[in-house]
């Protein structure tokens, strides 16, 4: 004989949503853990009972049936959000979120606008010391064709 009895849990709060109503995030069902305890009789070669085997309780995980929950997948503007969810036969095995604050994407705006705008008077700078050096080679390439060349 095969028992299975659901064993007390805490659920965390998580929205809960209907199969077929919309969602904004990925569908999933949540594991809940089992009590499962199997236990037979054992009878001798003649068919007289001779014991009773039962194993000892064993903790299972299977998936909600009754409920539907949305892991969000939320968007914060001016910051780079990190979502991981690692999905093993259909059920959840780890979630990590990484949420930047809000404030520091409104502070990096402007720095990310200073950067932006001071590598231009850099770039005009490594471009006329290229030209500057180009000109450079070039004239000293002409004195060894000279020397080369001789009188």
């Amino acid at each position: 004989m095969i028992q299975l009895a659901a064993l007390d849990y805490d659920p965390i709060e998580q929205p809960m949503v209907s199969a077929g109503a919309r969602s904004d995030g990925i569908l999933v069902r949540r594991t809940v853990p089992y009590g499962l305890t199997i236990s037979a009789l054992v009878y001798n070669f003649d068919g007289n009972k001779k014991g009773e085997l039962q194993t000892p309780l064993q903790t299972v995980f299977l998936p909600d049936t009754e409920h539907d929950y949305v892991l969000s997948i939320d968007r914060t503007p001016l910051v780079s959000n990190t979502t991981k969810i690692s999905l093993v036969s259909g059920m959840v095995q780890s979630h990590e979120e990484l949420r930047p604050s809000i404030i520091m994407g409104v502070v990096g705006v402007p720095k990310s606008i200073l950067s932006a705008l001071v590598p231009i008077p850099l770039q005009i700078r490594q471009q006329q010391q290229a030209i500057a050096d180009a000109v450079d080679k070039r004239l000293n390439d002409q004195a060894d064709i000279k020397k080369l060349q001789g009188p």
